[in-house]
């Protein structure tokens, strides 16, 4: 599991269960209704929006990677504070391998 930490606090942690499917979970102390961004990048540079969570004051959230691509990949969050800043949170690496059939 991996945990990483937003400025305005919320931490994310990443799950990979046995069918590649990949959890995400983090933890927002937040006041008022927050929209949360969920994006993936396989370079760390270059993320594409996978998913939106609209919120309604909360503490715990999950947003799950049905289909993720094979290989490395990153996983971030982007949210808006109060006065409409934009909050990134660290790139959170994740590695899924190929399931090969014989």
């Amino acid at each position: 599991m991996v945990f990483f930490v937003m400025s305005s606090s919320p931490q994310l942690s990443l799950n990979i269960n046995p069918t590649r499917r990949i959890k995400l979970s983090w933890t927002h102390h937040a006041n008022q209704r927050t929209v949360y961004h969920i994006e993936r990048s396989e370079n760390n540079e270059d993320f594409q929006k996978i998913g939106v969570l609209n919120t309604e004051y909360s503490e715990n959230y999950e947003f799950l990677d049905l289909f993720p691509p094979t290989g490395k990949k990153y996983y971030r969050l982007v949210t808006f504070d109060e006065t409409g800043n934009k909050i990134i949170s660290n790139s959170c690496p994740t590695n899924t391998l190929q399931i090969v059939r014989q």
